[in-house]
């Protein structure tokens, strides 16, 4: 059942990281076309500035937890190669305790936020009105998933500080 369920989360969280970047490869095309319109035709593309603004938290959100699931975060290993292997394992099972405070603290003090943004159905522009309150969905969304991939590596951290032999490898020279 575990398995499954680890199945699904990483599959989800692939895709939702899959969307992210659609939807920076979309805001490319948006923004390039907004410049080109603005110097060649004096006619910007009306709501560039409000849909950049706002998709860029979607995009961090939606693509952390293949990151998290991944281990793929900026991390420095300076340090890390200094270390003997159970205290890499103590460090890797502390930043994942970290992680999931974070993700509790974003997803507790985003929760009022989203919920009174989903109530009055909060936009943003005057000329061009970009919804909110679904930024605000996916910024929970991913701080939930997130936590999961955090909780999860936590707990292979702490096993493996408990084991002789670890699971957990560290690459030298920057990613798990």
């Amino acid at each position: 059942m575990l398995k499954k369920l680890n199945h699904f989360m990483n599959n989800l969280c692939f895709g939702t990281s899959f969307l992210g970047a659609l939807i920076v490869f979309g805001l490319m095309f948006l923004i390039c076309g907004d410049i080109c319109g603005r110097v060649f035709f004096h006619k910007p593309i009306i709501g560039t500035t409000e849909i950049a603004q706002n998709m860029t938290a979607a995009i961090v959100f939606l693509m952390l937890p293949w990151a998290t699931k991944l281990g793929q975060h900026v991390r420095s290993t300076m340090i890390l190669s200094k270390l003997p292997k159970k205290g890499v394992e103590f460090m890797n099972a502390a930043s994942y305790l970290l992680g999931i405070i974070l993700f509790i603290g974003i997803i507790v003090s985003s929760w009022d936020p989203m919920v009174h943004a989903t109530k009055i159905k909060d936009v943003q522009g005057e000329v061009f009105s970009f919804p909110l309150y679904p930024i605000w969905w996916i910024v929970i969304f991913g701080s939930a998933m997130s936590l999961y991939q955090c909780f999860r590596k936590f707990i292979e951290a702490v096993a493996a500080l408990f084991r002789n032999s670890s699971k957990i490898k560290t690459n030298r020279e920057g990613c798990e």
